[in-house]
C-alpha cells in the first residue's frame, strides 16, 4: 500500500493512519508548529522560498465527504514530503485551502506532477469559482527599503499582473485584495493610464515612474493585492482562483521573477528600473508582456468596445461581453436567454437617467436577477459543466445540444485593462 507524509507529524503513514481531524483541519488559525523548508539540493539552499494557499470549492457541504476528498488529495500531494495541509475555508462556498511548506522555485517545478494532480481535482469536482483567490507568500524578512522596492516594481509591471492575474468581477478583487493604491492614486493613475496607451499604440512602454513615492501604501493592511503584513514574507494575494496547475506554475514564474529582479538590486544598489520596457528587458518577460499587449488590442479594439457593457451594481462589478458556446472557457458566465432579455431591459431603464430612487430601485433588482440566474462555467470539455452563483457547488454538466439557443454567455473583462471606459448597453 502506498506511503506518504502525514501533513501534521509528519511521519510516514498509510492511509489508514491519517486521521480525519488531520486531513481536514477545522482550525482556521491553524499553522504548523514548525514549518518545514524544501530545497532543490543544498546548492538551493540561499534561494527565496514561496508558500502557496490554494482556495477551492469542494463538491458538497457534507464534511466526511470533504474529509474523504481531503485525504485523497494528501495521498498525492505528499507522496515524497509534508508539502500540504488542508484547511476549511469558510470564506469561500464548501471551501479547503491547500496549504503549502515554503519550497523553493526549483523545487516547486522538479517535484510535482502537474498533470496528476489537475486530473485528480477533476476527478474530485473541485472547482475554483469567482469567489476564490491564490495567494503566493515569498520568505523574507522585510526592510521599509524592500518594501518601497517590491512596490516600485510591481506598479510599473502592473498590467502584467492584472491580466495573468484574471480576476473579472472588480468588487471581489476589491474587498479582499485591493489594488487600488496602483491606479486610483494620482501620481500613479496618470502613468498607469499612460501605460496601457502606450503598450496599445507601441507595444512596449517607457512611462518613467522614477520619483513616485510609497510612503502613503498601508503596510498594516493584509488584504492589499501586496501584502506586508507579515515580517516574514510578502504575499502576492491578487490572483484568482484555479483548479489548474499550469496556472499556478505562471503565477508562481511572475513572483520568481519579480523576487529575482528586486534581490539583485538589493545587492548591487544599481536600481534603473523605472519603466515597463526597462523591466522587460532585465526580466526577460517578452512573451507575458506580448500577450497583455495582445489582449489590450483585442478589448480595446473599438469593434469590441462596443460589445463591453458595464454591470456596476451591488454585488457584482464587471465589463462582459457576449460570446458564442464555441467559444466558451472557464471563468465565463452562462444565463438563459429569456432572463438575459429581463436584464437588459432593466439595464436600458438603467441608462434613460432616470433619478433616485428609482435608480436605487432598479440596481437592487438587476443585482438580485444576475445573482438569482447567472452561472458560472467551470469545465469546458467536450460538455460544459456550471456552478450557479447562489447554487450547490456540485458541477451540473451539459451537453452543447442541451444549450444551443436556450443560453447565452458572458465573459468577464478586468475593467482596468479597458483604456476611457464608456457605458454601453448590448
Amino acid at each position: 500500500m502506498e506511503t506518504f507524509f502525514h501533513p501534521v507529524t509528519g511521519k510516514v503513514i498509510r492511509i489508514s493512519e491519517l486521521d480525519d481531524a488531520s486531513a481536514f483541519i477545522d482550525d482556521r488559525l491553524y499553522k504548523p508548529q514548525e514549518w518545514i523548508t524544501f530545497y532543490e539540493g543544498d546548492a538551493d539552499k540561499e534561494s527565496r522560498t514561496y508558500g502557496i494557499e490554494i482556495e477551492l470549492n469542494t463538491p458538497t457541504s457534507n464534511d466526511q465527504k470533504r474529509i474523504a476528498t481531503c485525504k485523497q488529495l494528501i495521498q498525492v500531494l505528499n507522496r515524497n514530503g509534508r508539502h500540504f495541509h488542508i484547511m476549511r475555508d469558510n470564506s469561500v462556498r464548501n471551501g479547503i485551502e491547500i496549504v503549502s511548506a515554503p519550497m523553493t522555485f526549483k523545487y516547486w517545478i522538479n517535484n510535482f506532477d502537474v498533470k496528476e494532480i489537475n486530473d485528480l481535482f477533476t476527478d474530485l469536482n473541485l472547482t475554483a469559482t469567482i469567489d476564490t483567490g491564490l495567494h503566493i507568500h515569498v520568505g523574507m524578512e522585510h526592510s521599509r527599503r524592500m518594501k518601497e522596492l517590491y512596490l516600485q516594481l510591481f506598479s510599473i509591471s502592473y498590467p502584467l499582473w492584472v491580466h495573468l492575474s484574471d480576476r473579472r468581477v472588480l468588487r471581489l478583487q476589491e474587498r479582499y485584495v485591493s489594488t487600488e493604491y496602483f491606479y486610483k492614486k494620482e501620481e500613479m493613475a496618470r502613468r498607469y493610464n499612460q501605460t496601457l496607451k502606450s503598450l496599445l499604440k507601441h507595444g512596449n512602454s517607457l512611462v518613467n515612474y522614477k520619483g513616485v513615492t510609497y510612503y502613503d501604501y498601508d503596510f498594516n493592511d493584509r488584504y492589499t493585492g501586496l501584502n506586508f503584513y507579515n515580517d516574514s514574507t510578502v504575499e502576492f494575494r491578487m490572483f484568482a482562483g484555479t483548479d489548474n496547475f499550469f496556472d499556478i506554475i505562471s503565477y508562481l514564474t511572475l513572483v520568481n521573477v519579480i523576487t529575482n529582479l528586486a534581490d539583485e538590486i538589493s545587492i548591487s544598489r544599481v536600481n534603473n528600473v523605472y519603466s515597463l520596457d526597462s523591466f522587460v528587458a532585465r526580466t526577460g518577460m517578452q512573451l507575458m508582456r506580448d500577450e497583455t499587449v495582445k489582449y489590450l488590442k483585442f478589448i480595446n479594439h473599438h469593434n469590441n468596445k462596443e460589445r463591453i457593457f458595464y454591470n456596476e451594481f451591488m454585488h457584482l462589478d464587471s465589463h462582459w461581453y457576449q460570446l458564442p458556446m464555441n467559444q466558451v472557457k472557464r471563468k465565463d458566465f452562462m444565463i438563459e436567454k429569456s432572463v438575459y432579455k429581463e436584464y437588459l431591459y432593466l439595464l436600458s431603464k438603467l441608462n434613460n437617467k432616470i433619478q433616485f430612487p428609482e435608480a436605487a430601485n432598479l440596481r437592487s433588482d438587476i443585482n438580485k436577477l444576475l445573482l438569482n440566474n447567472l452561472k458560472e462555467v467551470v469545465r469546458h470539455n467536450g460538455t460544459i459543466s456550471v456552478i450557479g452563483l447562489r447554487d450547490s457547488t456540485y458541477p451540473k454538466e451539459y451537453t452543447r445540444d442541451e444549450l444551443l439557443g436556450k443560453q447565452v454567455f458572458l465573459r468577464g473583462v478586468n475593467s482596468k485593462l479597458i483604456i476611457q471606459n464608456k457605458i454601453v448597453s448590448d
